[in-house]
């Protein structure tokens, strides 16, 4: 496979990320004039775009991924430095958005927590109950915002809502 027949097969996908990454770049700080939606929407815009990367990833040959130590002999250099070159890439996009934005820690967080209590907590025969998710992104939300809280100690999203209510 060369360069050229990788990028015909998954220009959409290429594309995909690059528009994507490019929404979160550009997302203004005081996006409809709630500056709190732009957090949220780069967060959205980088997840969609790490999310299609994977898939990328996963389209090229296993050889070619980053977790590999080296490129077999025959491969096209330029397929594998395209390869090794999108992958960092991407993982630069993800930690340069998390570096300048690490408000967007509380909904990964708050996703990565909600996974781990899906999976590993909640009983097989508590998941077919109506309102369980609900329960448990409650419960992610509270434990993410204390962690958050504890390690950054601006507000949180608990707090502008209390704020609100008052």
């Amino acid at each position: 496979m060369s360069l050229r027949d990788f990028v015909l097969a998954n220009y959409p996908l290429l594309a995909a990320v690059g528009a994507f990454t490019g929404l979160a770049t550009f997302v203004s700080n005081n996006a409809l004039g709630l500056p709190w939606l732009a957090t949220y929407l780069r967060f959205l815009f980088v997840a969609g775009a790490a999310l299609l990367a994977l898939e990328l990833t996963a389209q090229w040959p296993p050889e070619l991924r980053l977790d590999r130590v080296r490129v077999p002999t025959g491969t096209p250099w330029r397929l594998a430095a395209f390869a090794y070159g999108a992958q960092l890439a991407m993982l630069g996009a993800l930690l340069n958005v998390y570096w300048q934005y690490p408000r967007l820690l509380l909904p990964t967080l708050f996703l990565a927590i909600g996974a781990l209590l899906w999976q590993i907590v909640v009983p097989q025969r508590a998941k077919v109950w109506p309102g369980t998710w609900v329960l448990v992104a409650v419960i992610a939300l509270l434990v993410a915002e204390l962690v958050f809280t504890l390690l950054w100690q601006e507000r949180t999203v608990l707090d502008w809502l209390w704020g609100q209510v008052r």
